[in-house]
């Protein structure tokens, strides 16, 4: 009886170290076949589902966005609190539909952003495939690309200026002026001086402003960086987002 309960004992021990070596090992693995790109600030741009996010950054402020949060089904919801004016381009971001997947971002069916086996930033449009570098022309970004970038960059990114809507719409009517009289115009570029001047174009040129609207500016021009740790390459993109009154 006595070796009968010790052949027991030892098979349960047998299975036990199996079980826990083979949980390791699925773990692991499914940890590197989705996750390439490390996350700069765990606490602020880990997401979960059915968790609200009510602390994000200027960039989905200027898109109406009060907060968002993941469903089961991987999908990005957003609360927004108004349509968005951003450089001529108009309407509501809780009508695009986003998916995350790993390191991965869809925008409906045609628009994808993704880190591609050589821990490359890879943008995939309806026009093609481009990778996310010095060489990437920001200054012909479509709406889309725009707002796939923005979202992207809140979940991944590091960004040190989050905020609560509350905070945010305070700030906005102490300047004297209602959501729907706001306009933004947003320059994009791979360092800040491109961003810049990018920004500068679109303000000297009025894109993003209503013609013949007296536009007051609502505080100063904003530069916004996008920091990424991909493996252990770190790369940023930057952005100038300005907010006027235009009553």
């Amino acid at each position: 009886m006595k070796k009968l309960n010790l052949a027991i004992l030892l098979l349960l021990t047998v299975l036990a170290v199996f079980a826990c070596s083979r949980h390791e090992e699925e773990m692991s693995t499914e940890s590197t076949k989705t996750s390439r790109l490390k996350r700069n600030d765990l606490n602020s741009n880990r997401i979960y589902a059915n968790t609200t996010v009510d602390s994000i950054s200027r960039n989905l402020f200027m898109y109406g966005v009060k907060s968002y949060s993941l469903d089961n089904n991987n999908k990005v919801i957003f609360q927004t609190y108004g349509d968005f004016k951003v450089n001529e381009h108009t309407g509501n971001i809780s009508n695009y539909q986003f998916t995350l997947n790993g390191d991965s971002l869809r925008l409906n069916t045609s628009y994808l952003l993704f880190v591609n086996t050589d821990s490359q930033l890879k943008l995939q449009t309806p026009y093609g495939t481009s990778t996310i570098d010095n060489n990437f022309d920001f200054s012909t970004i479509n709406l889309e690309t725009m707002l796939l970038l923005s979202v992207y960059g809140e979940i991944f990114s590091k960004q040190n200026d989050r905020d609560t809507y509350a905070n945010h719409s305070a700030r906005m009517m102490a300047g004297g002026c209602p959501w729907w009289d706001t306009y933004y115009v947003s320059g994009w570029g791979y360092t800040p001086d491109a961003a810049w001047s990018d920004y500068k174009y679109s303000l000297s040129h009025g894109i993003g402003l209503p013609s013949g609207g007296h536009c007051t500016a609502i505080g100063k021009p904003h530069l916004q960086e996008n920091e990424f740790n991909i493996g252990i390459v770190k790369y940023s993109w930057y952005q100038v987002n300005g907010a006027f009154c235009c009553p």
